[in-house]
């Protein structure tokens, strides 16, 4: 038997023990909001050439001499030490790309939604970005000869850059220092690019906008978001703190006209106007704010990918508009109208448009959301004396509401139970009883509709007449009426 052989051990240095782990120590692109914003950039760029994942581009591919510019002001941006401000940044894509493929628009709203706090810093990059293939169409089997024809139509066209590029290996040097990049430094990062975007210093002169010169606050629809919500906070907490009224009518003009997708504007003028003691043309412009409102984004992508359904409908508004132009009416004294606000024609119109919505959302993956739509069902239903039907919605909703609905909404449910299972004949006290436990001591209001209907339900021709229980009621009433004393008029929805 032969001895076994020895083992040599090398003397080498180990490089690990010195610099650490190789990855760990590697130095890429140092982040800067200029950076981030240059990294922005190219993937809309990409994006704008190639399309996403399986689906090309809308606008169509670049030919050479496209590309050939647009490279020309990457590389310019990219190997820039020079910090920019957001103002000049924007500068130079305009004097770039102009209304070209709206290239700046989609830059303009990535970049508004980091600055309003909407999103945070996102390094992804699509695969496709390095294959310069399109993805397969999920819609069709993965043997399917259309995608080898999908492939064969698009190979020498598709290549927006290569990795022997510049560009490319600028973007490998963001991308390695993104890896190493903790939580914190990633948390602080965000929340310097949001000032980088809101910053106002280096601005010595007007920004221009589609060829008018606009004030800086409003120069773009994030600030001028800001501005109008800011306005409408201090018009009615701190008034010393606002402009002119004049002055804030010119702004929220240039806002409803350059900016239509900052609809809070509209509210802010039915606010300056009711201020002003101006009923009908604050009526008017809260009736354009819902309007503007009643759809959203769909902020579901999954959703979205599904039906290709950018827009789905915001039930605040068919809610809401109703109640809020009766108050209007009742502040100003027009009693008879805000009466037809709030009459049956109207929860009629609102029950159409909740039956509309609810046909929107079949099939939607958002929680909860026909749920609350049968609960606000419910609820017009037993207003107009459909108790049985509202019944039947109730039984198809309650357990949903109760566990995606929100504190008001499960308040809601609790009284359109309780006042349809009185007029049904039936004991409300386990509805009522879950309703005051829910909101004693957060909303006095609701707290004294359910002691309004305990009293309906325990008066002489009630449901349960009870006398003792009756003065118990009204003796509560009166106790929370002196801790928050005032008129409600009650319109449950």
């Amino acid at each position: 038997m032969k001895a076994p052989r020895p083992v040599y051990r090398r003397a080498y240095l180990n490089l690990d023990s010195l610099f650490g782990h190789v990855y760990s120590n590697l130095t890429g692109e140092p982040l800067t909001p200029t950076k981030v914003a240059t990294f922005y950039l190219l993937r809309i760029l990409f994006q704008t050439h190639f399309g996403l994942r399986h689906k090309p581009s809308f606008y169509g591919l670049f030919h050479y001499l496209e590309k050939q510019k647009l490279f020309h002001w990457l590389y310019a941006l990219m190997s820039s030490n020079t910090e920019l401000t957001y103002k000049d940044y924007r500068l130079v894509t305009r004097m770039a790309f102009g209304e070209d493929r709206e290239i700046n628009q989609n830059f303009y709203a990535s970049m508004e939604q980091l600055g309003s706090s909407l999103a945070d810093i996102n390094f992804g990059i699509e695969d496709e970005f390095y294959t310069n293939t399109y993805a397969k169409d999920p819609n069709l089997r993965w043997d399917d000869m259309d995608h080898d024809l999908v492939a064969l139509e698009t190979q020498d066209d598709l290549h927006f850059t290569s990795n022997f590029s510049f560009v490319y290996r600028w973007l490998k040097g963001i991308l390695a220092q993104y890896t190493k990049t903790s939580n914190g430094d990633l948390f602080k990062l965000n929340r310097k690019m949001r000032q980088w975007i809101l910053a106002e210093e280096n601005n010595p002169s007007p920004i221009e906008n589609m060829g008018a010169v606009l004030p800086y606050v409003i120069d773009c629809s994030m600030r001028a978001r800001k501005w109008t919500n800011e306005t409408i906070f201090n018009v009615q907490k701190d008034p010393t703190h606002t402009m002119p009224f004049d002055d804030i009518f010119n702004y929220v003009r240039i806002v409803q006209k350059r900016h239509p997708d900052v609809i809070e504007a509209f509210l802010l003028e039915a606010i300056i106007h009711i201020q002003m003691k101006d009923g009908s043309r604050g009526m008017k412009a809260l009736k354009s704010y819902f309007e503007l409102s009643m759809f959203e984004l769909n902020s579901n992508m999954v959703h979205c990918m599904k039906t290709y359904r950018l827009g789905v409908p915001n039930f605040a508004p068919l809610m809401y508009s109703p109640i809020l132009q009766a108050r209007i009416c009742r502040l100003f004294g027009d009693y008879p109208t805000a009466h037809v606000y709030t009459a049956n024609k109207y929860f009629g119109r609102a029950a159409i448009a909740l039956d509309e919505a609810l046909i929107l959302a079949e099939g939607t993956t958002l929680l909860g959301i026909k749920a609350l739509i049968r609960r606000r069902m419910a609820t017009m239903m037993m207003c107009q004396g459909r108790y049985r039907e509202a019944q039947e919605l109730l039984d198809y909703c309650f357990e949903e509401v109760l566990r995606h609905g929100t504190f008001i909404e499960k308040a809601c449910l609790y009284m359109t139970a309780a006042r349809t299972a009185r007029f049904l004949g039936k004991d409300p006290r386990d509805f009522l009883r879950m309703a005051r436990t829910l909101v004693h001591g957060k909303w006095p209001g609701m707290e004294k509709l359910i002691f309004s209907e305990l009293s309906f339900l325990h008066k002489p021709d009630g449901l349960m007449p009870n006398t003792n229980r009756l003065s118990q009621v009204c003796e509560q009433f009166g106790k929370l009426t002196d801790d928050h004393p005032g008129k409600c008029d009650w319109l449950l929805l």
